[in-house]
């Protein structure tokens, strides 16, 4: 059943979006490590939230109930007055198809066909996003696309042109490896769809609010803030 989320997170009935799955450890840094894939699944589902206009429906699956009031705190900022959100904690393939998506919060598309096992398959799609790729498991999911029931209108999103050869690579090396099974050759697999679409972000967190005639005087700005000398050595890391 739904939970009962007060003012602007009861459910509306008309259609939308997309729904999402997404548990705690696709978003929650609070809870969990700080990790690219959490940063950007937060980001994803509030530049989201934040796009909805009054009567679109946005239903959001935690996987358990426990990850409601993280996700609820993550949403509620950015919603619009008059926008409302479903949250439910356990997958409703029936309400996914009322949406007419499934999005994922990784790569395991061929995990979640179960959701339409008992219906047709083009009640919805799946889709999915690809982040750090060098995993057993991942690279065991990727190959997995090549036999899942996974349809032409399903789509693994790559998020650069290394994680789009990757997945490609690991898909015709299983398409190989079965071809050399039954000893015929077999015809290339239809589906997921593979567009490339790099990972965005919203640049309103680092926007400094001020303008600067020059970037030596944003660096001095910078330092201040930091509470740095302008004789210091400063060395960042991005990672």
């Amino acid at each position: 059943m739904p939970t009962r989320l007060p003012a602007r997170f009861l459910r509306v009935t008309s259609l939308g979006l997309a729904s999402l799955l997404l548990p705690t450890d696709a978003f929650d840094t609070s809870a969990h490590q700080v990790m690219g894939r959490r940063v950007a699944g937060s980001s994803f589902a509030q530049g989201l939230a934040a796009s909805l206009k009054p009567g679109e429906e946005f239903s959001v699956f935690t996987g358990n109930r426990e990850g409601m009031p993280a996700l609820q705190a993550l949403l509620q900022p950015v919603l619009q007055p008059g926008v409302q959100v479903k949250l439910q904690a356990d997958l409703d393939p029936a309400l996914i198809a009322t949406s007419g998506c499934l999005h994922l919060p990784d790569p395991g598309l061929h995990h979640w066909c179960w959701l339409r096992a008992e219906g047709a398959s083009h009640r919805f799609s799946l889709t999915g996003v690809t982040h750090t790729l060098c995993s057993h498991q991942v690279m065991q999911g990727l190959e997995q696309l090549v036999t899942a029931p996974l349809e032409p209108w399903d789509a693994l999103v790559c998020t650069s042109r290394s994680a789009l050869q990757v997945v490609q690579q690991a898909m015709t090396c299983m398409h190989e490896r079965l071809e050399r099974r039954f000893q015929q050759t077999l015809p290339p697999p239809q589906a997921p769809q593979l567009p490339l679409i790099p990972l965005g972000i919203d640049p309103e967190p680092f926007h400094w609010g001020t303008r600067f005639a020059n970037r030596q005087e944003q660096r001095l700005h910078a330092r201040q803030q930091l509470a740095l000398s302008s004789s210091a050595r400063v060395v960042l890391f991005l990672g």
